[in-house]
């Protein structure tokens, strides 16, 4: 998602995500633990630099209800209210999104949905990953944690490059 904030337009307008759940099953929620929640929460919603307009659910199975009530814990109202589940009614996007930009899998006349060009994209930024791999905590030390205190805050140290 960091590739994905740095085009100005992303920025100033924000992004919806549409999500199809399809598929997601137990597999998956049963690795979502409070604390996980909690720490993913936390970085979307005060560090990460973007600004979420609103996130759609299609395709919903049981199993996310349940995984859905220990994140929502850790959610700010206006993040909840920017929330919309839609089940299997896709043309309800429509309401939020204009037709031509929505792929024609999900009701829109946009083209079909793929992520061939995103990951090629991705790809080839290898080296650029590489990179940025060299930077980290380095001198630090962990204290425990006290219960006001997220285990993320509690690293001290300096971000200086490491010679890997």
């Amino acid at each position: 998602m960091s590739r994905l904030i740095e085009d100005e337009e992303t920025q100033i307008n924000g992004i919806i995500m549409v999500m199809d759940l399809d598929g997601f099953g137990w597999s998956h929620g049963k690795n979502i633990s409070p604390l996980y929640a909690r720490r993913v929460m936390g970085l979307i919603q005060d560090a990460f630099p973007a600004r979420f307009k609103g996130i759609h659910y299609f395709n919903e199975p049981a199993i996310f209800d349940y995984v859905f009530a220990i994140v929502k814990q850790f959610m700010k109202e206006k993040t909840v209210s920017r929330l919309h589940f839609h089940g299997k009614k896709f043309e309800e996007l429509k309401e939020f999104i204009n037709e031509e930009y929505i792929p024609e899998d999900f009701g829109g006349k946009g083209p079909k949905y793929t992520n061939k060009e995103w990951k090629d994209e991705l790809l080839k930024l290898d080296e650029h990953f590489d990179n940025e791999a060299k930077y980290g905590l380095v001198d630090g030390t962990l204290k425990k944690p006290t219960i006001k205190e997220d285990a993320i805050d509690c690293m001290v140290g300096s971000y200086r490059k490491l010679d890997v």
